[in-house]
Protein backbone atom coordinates (compact mmCIF):
# COMPACT_ATOMS: atom_id res chain seq x y z
CA UNK A 1 0.00 0.00 0.00
CA UNK A 2 1.26 3.32 -0.82
CA UNK A 3 -0.44 6.71 0.12
CA UNK A 4 0.47 9.56 -2.29
CA UNK A 5 -0.25 12.59 -0.39
CA UNK A 6 1.73 15.72 -2.44
CA UNK A 7 0.00 17.82 -4.71
CA UNK A 8 0.30 16.94 -8.44
CA UNK A 9 -0.26 19.84 -11.13
CA UNK A 10 -1.67 18.31 -14.50
CA UNK A 11 1.01 15.73 -16.22
CA UNK A 12 3.36 15.84 -13.40
CA UNK A 13 4.37 12.35 -11.02
CA UNK A 14 5.01 11.57 -7.34
CA UNK A 15 7.29 8.46 -6.92
CA UNK A 16 7.69 6.01 -4.05
CA UNK A 17 9.62 3.46 -2.95
CA UNK A 18 7.27 0.57 -1.22
CA UNK A 19 9.95 -1.05 1.61
CA UNK A 20 9.17 -4.75 2.71
CA UNK A 21 9.14 -6.97 -0.14
CA UNK A 22 10.62 -10.39 0.18
CA UNK A 23 12.03 -10.42 -3.05
CA UNK A 24 13.18 -8.29 -5.69
CA UNK A 25 10.96 -10.24 -8.33
CA UNK A 26 7.24 -10.30 -8.88
CA UNK A 27 4.11 -10.85 -10.62
CA UNK A 28 2.61 -7.73 -10.60
CA UNK A 29 -1.35 -8.87 -10.62
CA UNK A 30 -4.01 -6.62 -9.01
CA UNK A 31 -3.57 -3.03 -8.51
CA UNK A 32 -6.91 -1.01 -6.63
CA UNK A 33 -6.78 2.62 -6.12
CA UNK A 34 -8.97 5.14 -3.78
CA UNK A 35 -9.16 8.35 -4.64
CA UNK A 36 -10.83 11.58 -2.71
CA UNK A 37 -11.23 13.30 -6.61
CA UNK A 38 -12.48 11.45 -9.91
CA UNK A 39 -9.06 12.57 -11.57
CA UNK A 40 -7.50 10.56 -14.54
CA UNK A 41 -3.83 8.88 -13.44
CA UNK A 42 -1.36 6.91 -14.72
CA UNK A 43 0.65 4.36 -12.49
CA UNK A 44 4.34 4.01 -13.59
CA UNK A 45 6.30 0.66 -12.65
CA UNK A 46 9.99 1.11 -12.52
CA UNK A 47 12.98 -1.32 -12.18
CA UNK A 48 15.16 1.37 -9.68
CA UNK A 49 14.51 3.71 -7.52
CA UNK A 50 16.37 6.39 -9.83
CA UNK A 51 12.66 6.84 -11.54
CA UNK A 52 14.98 7.64 -14.44
CA UNK A 53 13.61 10.13 -17.04
CA UNK A 54 16.73 11.25 -18.72
CA UNK A 55 16.02 10.01 -22.12
CA UNK A 56 18.68 7.49 -22.33
CA UNK A 57 17.31 4.11 -23.41
CA UNK A 58 20.40 2.10 -22.48
CA UNK A 59 19.62 3.13 -18.67
CA UNK A 60 15.55 3.90 -18.56
CA UNK A 61 14.06 2.24 -15.79
CA UNK A 62 10.20 2.05 -17.45
CA UNK A 63 9.01 -1.77 -16.58
CA UNK A 64 5.39 -0.40 -17.68
CA UNK A 65 2.13 1.15 -16.15
CA UNK A 66 -1.23 0.85 -15.72
CA UNK A 67 -4.46 3.68 -16.35
CA UNK A 68 -6.29 4.19 -13.54
CA UNK A 69 -9.32 6.56 -14.88
CA UNK A 70 -11.38 7.57 -11.72
CA UNK A 71 -13.64 10.13 -13.55
CA UNK A 72 -17.68 10.50 -13.02
CA UNK A 73 -17.80 9.11 -17.10
CA UNK A 74 -15.80 6.20 -16.67
CA UNK A 75 -18.21 3.22 -15.54
CA UNK A 76 -15.98 1.02 -13.88
CA UNK A 77 -14.53 3.41 -11.13
CA UNK A 78 -17.57 3.37 -8.47
CA UNK A 79 -18.58 5.09 -4.57
CA UNK A 80 -20.23 3.15 -2.54
CA UNK A 81 -24.42 4.83 -2.41
CA UNK A 82 -23.15 7.48 -4.42
CA UNK A 83 -20.62 8.94 -1.57
CA UNK A 84 -17.40 8.62 -0.24
CA UNK A 85 -14.21 7.79 -2.29
CA UNK A 86 -13.84 7.24 -6.05
CA UNK A 87 -12.60 3.32 -6.16
CA UNK A 88 -11.35 1.32 -8.89
CA UNK A 89 -10.21 -2.42 -9.05
CA UNK A 90 -7.73 -3.23 -12.13
CA UNK A 91 -7.22 -7.25 -12.30
CA UNK A 92 -5.19 -9.79 -14.39
CA UNK A 93 -2.48 -7.56 -14.66
CA UNK A 94 0.57 -9.09 -15.20
CA UNK A 95 3.72 -7.00 -14.91
CA UNK A 96 6.95 -8.77 -14.87
CA UNK A 97 8.48 -6.92 -11.74
CA UNK A 98 12.27 -6.80 -11.09
CA UNK A 99 14.00 -4.65 -8.94
CA UNK A 100 17.51 -4.20 -10.09
CA UNK A 101 18.63 -1.56 -7.23
CA UNK A 102 17.63 -5.37 -5.18
CA UNK A 103 16.58 -3.26 -2.48
CA UNK A 104 13.25 -5.20 -2.66
CA UNK A 105 11.59 -1.91 -3.17
CA UNK A 106 8.56 -1.68 -5.75
CA UNK A 107 9.30 1.61 -7.25
CA UNK A 108 6.24 3.31 -8.73
CA UNK A 109 5.36 6.99 -9.67
CA UNK A 110 1.46 8.51 -10.32
CA UNK A 111 1.12 10.76 -12.97
CA UNK A 112 -1.59 13.20 -13.02
CA UNK A 113 -3.37 13.03 -16.51
CA UNK A 114 -6.43 15.48 -15.68
CA UNK A 115 -6.18 19.51 -16.60
CA UNK A 116 -6.93 19.81 -12.74
CA UNK A 117 -4.48 19.78 -9.66
CA UNK A 118 -4.77 16.87 -7.01
CA UNK A 119 -3.84 18.79 -4.17
CA UNK A 120 -1.89 18.21 -1.56
CA UNK A 121 -2.90 16.36 1.97
CA UNK A 122 -6.78 14.65 2.87
CA UNK A 123 -8.44 16.84 0.18
CA UNK A 124 -6.75 14.84 -2.13
CA UNK A 125 -5.72 11.90 -0.62
CA UNK A 126 -4.64 8.70 -2.75
CA UNK A 127 -3.92 5.28 -1.79
CA UNK A 128 -3.22 2.46 -4.00
CA UNK A 129 -3.02 -0.90 -2.74
CA UNK A 130 -0.35 -3.98 -4.85
CA UNK A 131 -1.39 -7.43 -5.25
CA UNK A 132 1.95 -8.90 -5.46
CA UNK A 133 3.18 -12.94 -6.47
CA UNK A 134 6.59 -14.24 -6.46
CA UNK A 135 8.44 -15.18 -8.99
CA UNK A 136 11.79 -16.92 -9.83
Amino acid sequence: TVDFTGAIPFRAQQTANITGLVSNKYFIRNVNIQSILPLRYRLYFWSRDTFDTSGDLDTDSFLGFVDLNLSARFIQAFRINGTGQFRLDITSLDVLYEDLDNSNELHVSLQNLSPTTKPAGPAGGVQIDFFLSPRV
